[in-house]
Formats: structure tokens, C-alpha cells, sequence
């Protein structure tokens, strides 16, 4: 494929467009029930929890009752970004201690925090909301009670992780049959979480964290070994605060502030920010060489330094400084690829959403049980799959993101909002743990510096730095195969370790990105066909 092709010509999905609103998601399902929330005259944050709900249904493996959400919010009538954290904490039994080998399991009940999604949704509609919970919650009740249609990443998932599901045989007969996943088209239901989904809409927050599901919950970790208890659900509470903010050419750019590791993707921003990538050609080996060695020392920053800033100092303003960004700028080599080998957050399997609305009020929104289904711990009574976002942690004594009783871990899960002079740009994101950072700076400088549309840089080629497919700890860099065969050889002469992957693959992101057209004032999508994703606008 030569580099015009590659660069040039249509989509292969069109753009969304709208004049009123604009929804973005990872499931058809929940993009269909947050624009009929906008049409019936909810605003994005109503829109925002019928999507968060219903995602928790249709995306089972990915995010719901047992994981976490992370929230940027731009409330119209104020034009200030505020950041809803909705992630929990290691249950307070957590002790490094008594691990097995001194090692984190990825499976069970161990590695499972305190869920803060539900907390989260609720602290958005009480902050935002405008309309009814039970008309906001009722699609998702309906898809959990009467089933939806099994699809073919669904079902891939169920067939990579049968052994885990088959652990917990009431979770094995929602999403199997026979021991083989329920084919594609299979009704996929779940009424147990149609009834604490239900209980949630009429009895509020505490309905899930006191009371008979939390009792339900604490009784099933304790029966099998696990740490969480129903207390720990009790003190549970989601976090408002400030994003974090840099400045990049002529826009605004807001990110989670921590424990998610959001602030990389400034720092790659603020990195790149000093070279003129405009000149340098979009998908050239020069701009794709400067922003992969941004990468690896953004992510050596969050090595040395990020934690939960209740239990550490995380000196976030030198960060995002332009004069450390001078520094790690002067460390790069333009002719040479450096070795940095980094750490690794685990956890991959998440789901992304974007909102505006008519009056310019916007979401940009994430949650995630860290792996396909977290590691199959199932409270068979209350209908939940719950995280294993433990794995986040370390166990390195001393270390800023060690484990510890009520510490929150390390959170790949960020979003981004982007504002310029005349108020609101962009709101996007992407699934994929450590690849997040790396897919969302190749859209935002594909958009802010060679005048992409939302679309066209969700679709150019990726490339993603990592050995494996959630993995940032080598020097290995993949490529999709549509990468043009000229910029390939350059990173190839810079040193790069290339591997080459599918021209469309799953795990180089799924991006969704909303923009407000200046010059139209209409509302575009994109959203990307890597994986799942639909963004309709009216």
C-alpha cells in the first residue's frame, strides 16, 4: 500500500454526523439508548448513565456492577472540566503478605477491588441528571432480563476465557452450553442482574453497597477465600476533583488525574509539542519514531512515580511541566530508537464513551473489569462479575503503587477532553490498557496537527509499542500491516524491533472520538471498526 492510500481516500465507515447530539460506544445497543435519552430530552449526562448501565449489560465481559468508571465531565452552563474518579480500593484484608509466592493472581477472588461503578453512576446523575433513574436504568434491565443477541467478540471472549468461566457454574450457564460458548445470535440473559439492576434504580446507591446485596457479596468472598467485604462496600465513595490540563499548540487538553495513568498522554503531548509534526507528515517514520520514544519515557515517569495520592506525593505539576518536557525531549535521538523497558499495568478489556448534546454538555467515559469477565469471580445471587483490577498493583516494597489495604492501584483506564478558545473540541478515548495512552495521542495529533477527521484518524494505521498485546515492557513496536512499506524501513533503520499485526487489529484500541465543527456547527462521530463501536448523531 503506497502512503497516499493509506493516508487518502474514504472511510470504511462513514462519518457520523448530527445536529442535536452525538453518542459513541463500544455496543450498537447502548449508542441506540443514549440517543433516545437525548431525543427525549435528557441531557449527555442522563444520556451517559442509560449508556453505562447498558454497557454494563451488553459488554459483560468488559465493564458492569463489579468494576469501575472514570468520568470527564464539561457541563455547558460553566465551560470547567470536572473529572469524576469512580474506581475502588483494595478491600482492607489486602495484605501482600499472605500471597501465594508473593505473586498477584490473575484469577479468583484475590485480585478483586471494591466495585466503584455503581457509586460513580449515581454521583454523576445526582451532580447532572434531569431525568427519571428507572427510565434511565429500564434498558439495560430489559437487555439483562430478556437477553440480547450473542456477537462474534463476545464470543471470542467466552471461548478464550471458558476455563475461567467454567470455575463458577452460574456463570458458565449464562455464556455457555455444553461446555462451548452460546453460539452468535444465542439470547444472551442474566436475571439475577436484572433484579439488583432493578433494586439499584428504586433503592439508590445503597442498595448495593448496604444492605442484603452487599451482605450477598461479603458472604460469597468470604465463603471463598477472598478479601472483599460487605464494610468494605459501605465506606466506598467516588472521588470529584480537577483534571489534569496542559496546554498543546492552540487547545486544551483535561486528562484523569491519578491513580489513572492519564497524565502520560499529556506528557507525550507536551514532548511532541516541540518538534513541528505538521512538518514531519502524518505517518512518517520521523513523527512516528518521536512520538513511540515520548511513549517510553512517559511511561518511565509513571514507574518512578504514580500511586494513589492518598498514600503518596505524586509530584504532578514538574510532571506536566513544560521544563521537564524540555528535558525528556533532549533525550531523544531522532536517528536512534533508545531502550527503555517499562513495567506493565495489566488489564486490557474495557469499553469507551463519548456524549454531547444539544446544549454542548459533554462526557467522555470509561469502565472496565480489567480483564474479559476480571477473573471470573461471579456473586452467582446478585448477578455480578466482578474486577481483577488488583493486578494493577505492585508488590515491590517502597514502591509509590504497592499493595496495601484500602490503596487504590494504578488505573490504565483515562479519557480525554479538549477545548480550544471558542469552548468545547473534542471528548474521546479508546479500550485497551497500556495501549490507551498510545492509540489516543496518535487521534489527537492525527486531528490538532494534519487536520484529520475524527474518522480518518481513527482509521489510519497504528502502530503500538509493547511486546505483547497489553504490554509495554519491550522494545518491540507492532505495526498493522497497512502500514505503508517506505515508513516501515525507516523505523526499521531507527532501530525499531517491528512485528508486524492484522491491517485491522483488535487490540491496537477501539477510538471514539466527538467533534464540534466550527465551521458548521454541526456534531461529528467516529468510532472505530478494530473492534465494536457505533457513533450515531441526529
Amino acid at each position: 500500500m503506497s502512503l497516499e492510500m493509506a493516508l487518502q481516500g474514504a472511510t470504511r465507515r462513514p462519518e457520523a454526523r448530527g445536529l442535536n447530539g452525538m453518542v459513541a460506544t463500544g455496543h450498537t445497543l447502548a449508542t441506540l439508548e443514549g440517543v433516545r435519552v437525548l431525543k427525549e430530552g435528557g441531557n449527555a449526562f442522563d444520556a451517559a448513565v442509560a449508556v453505562t448501565t447498558s454497557l454494563a449489560v451488553v459488554r459483560p465481559q468488559m465493564c458492569g456492577v463489579g468494576g469501575d468508571v472514570f468520568m470527564l465531565l464539561y457541563p455547558a452552563s460553566t465551560g470547567k472540566v470536572e473529572a469524576l474518579n469512580g474506581n475502588g480500593a483494595a478491600p482492607g484484608l489486602a495484605d501482600p503478605s499472605r500471597l501465594e509466592g508473593g505473586v498477584l493472581p490473575l484469577t479468583g477472588v484475590l485480585p478483586v477491588t471494591v466495585p466503584g461503578a455503581v457509586d460513580g453512576w449515581f454521583s454523576l446523575h445526582q451532580r447532572y441528571g434531569t431525568m427519571p433513574l428507572d427510565r434511565l436504568f429500564g434498558p439495560a434491565i430489559g437487555y439483562a432480563r430478556d437477553g440480547f443477541p450473542m456477537y462474534p467478540h463476545l464470543f471470542n471472549d467466552v471461548r478464550e476465557r471458558t476455563a475461567v468461566l467454567s470455575q463458577e457454574p452460574a456463570l458458565a450457564e449464562i455464556f455457555l452450553r455444553n461446555g462451548q460458548p452460546l453460539p452468535v445470535g444465542g439470547a444472551v440473559r442474566q436475571p439475577a442482574l436484572a433484579r439488583t439492576l432493578h433494586a439499584i434504580s428504586t433503592g439508590g446507591r445503597d442498595a448495593f453497597y448496604r444492605g442484603e446485596i452487599a451482605e450477598q457479596i461479603g458472604q460469597y468472598f468470604e465463603r471463598a477465600g477472598g478479601w472483599l467485604r460487605a464494610d468494605d462496600l459501605a465506606n466506598h465513595t467516588s472521588r470529584w476533583s480537577d483534571p489534569l490540563r496542559i496546554t498543546y499548540r492552540d487547545v486544551t487538553v483535561y486528562e484523569q488525574p491519578p491513580s489513572s495513568q492519564g497524565f502520560m498522554l499529556l506528557t507525550e503531548l507536551n514532548i511532541v509539542e516541540q518538534d513541528d509534526l505538521a512538518a514531519f507528515g502524518h505517518l512518517t517514520a520521523d513523527s512516528i519514531h518521536l512520538m513511540v520514544e515520548a511513549k517510553k519515557l512517559a511511561f518511565a515517569d509513571r514507574d518512578r512515580y504514580l500511586g494513589d495520592t492518598d498514600h503518596t506525593d505524586v509530584p504532578m505539576d514538574w510532571l506536566l511541566s513544560k521544563e521537564h518536557a524540555r528535558t525528556l525531549r533532549g533525550q531523544i535521538d531522532t536517528s536512534q530508537t533508545r531502550s527503555l523497558v517499562s513495567s506493565t499495568v495489566r488489564g486490557h478489556d474495557t469499553t469507551y464513551f463519548a456524549i454531547v448534546d444539544r446544549d454542548g454538555n459533554a462526557v467522555s467515559g470509561i469502565q472496565s473489569l480489567s480483564h474479559a469477565f476480571g477473573g471470573g469471580a461471579f456473586a452467582a445471587e446478585a448477578g455480578v462479575i466482578f474486577n481483577n483490577r488488583m493486578t494493577g498493583f505492585t508488590i515491590e516494597p517502597g514502591h509509590p503503587n504497592v499493595l496495601a489495604g484500602g490503596k487504590k492501584p494504578v488505573h490504565t483506564l483515562n479519557t480525554y477532553l479538549v477545548t480550544d478558545r471558542d469552548g468545547l473540541l473534542l471528548v474521546g478515548g479508546t479500550p485497551g490498557g497500556d495501549g490507551q495512552v498510545q492509540t489516543n495521542l496518535q487521534v489527537i495529533t492525527g486531528i490538532v496537527d494534519h487536520g484529520l477527521s475524527p474518522q480518518q484518524a481513527i482509521e489510519a494505521p497504528r502502530w503500538i509499542s509493547g511486546e505483547q498485546r497489553w504490554v509495554s515492557a519491550a522494545d518491540t513496536l507492532r505495526v498493522e500491516a497497512r502500514m505503508p512499506e517506505e515508513v516501515r524501513a525507516g523505523l526499521e533503520w531507527r532501530g525499531h524491533q517491528l512485528r508486524i499485526i492484522d491491517s485491522w487489529d483488535q487490540w491496537a484500541g477501539s477510538a471514539k472520538v466527538v467533534r464540534v465543527d466550527r465551521a458548521t456547527g454541526s456534531l461529528q462521530g467516529g468510532a472505530d471498526s478494530r473492534r465494536d463501536a457505533a457513533a450515531q448523531g441526529f
